[in-house]
């Protein structure tokens, strides 16, 4: 296994097991995803995911879920067959934990960390 590669981009990029990658972005959320009506209202987390296999084609129907702590699992959904997903989480800053998995394809886990309104994009290869 290797460990992270830093580059001087704002872009963060992981080799994990395998021939499995990651990318992680970190950027404001887009005004919309502000609670209408209520300016002070926390903003939900985002959470882009985009998954391909190792030739770039995208990988539908993908289980994607995300895990706050060790099992609360706050966000589920499928890829679609541009192999993305967008899920929103409740504005609880922490440690996440991203997960893909598609039968044939072996299970990838990215951990993040975000802050209330913060959007994040994972590509997994």
């Amino acid at each position: 296994m290797h460990g992270p590669a830093v580059e001087t981009s704002p872009v963060a990029s992981f080799v994990g097991l395998g021939a499995l990658a990651a990318a992680i972005a970190l950027a404001p959320a887009p005004a919309a995803a502000q609670t209408a009506g209520r300016p002070d209202a926390p903003r939900p987390e985002v959470v882009r995911i985009l998954v391909t296999d190792t030739t770039g084609r995208p990988v539908g129907t993908a289980s994607a879920s995300i895990v706050h702590g060790l099992q609360q699992v706050v966000a589920q959904g499928t890829t679609d067959e541009s192999g993305q997903r967008t899920l929103s989480v409740a504005a609880i800053p922490g440690e996440y934990d991203a997960m893909v998995r598609k039968n044939g394809y072996t299970r990838a886990d990215r951990f993040f960390t975000v802050h209330a309104g913060d959007t994040v994009a994972l590509h997994f290869v």
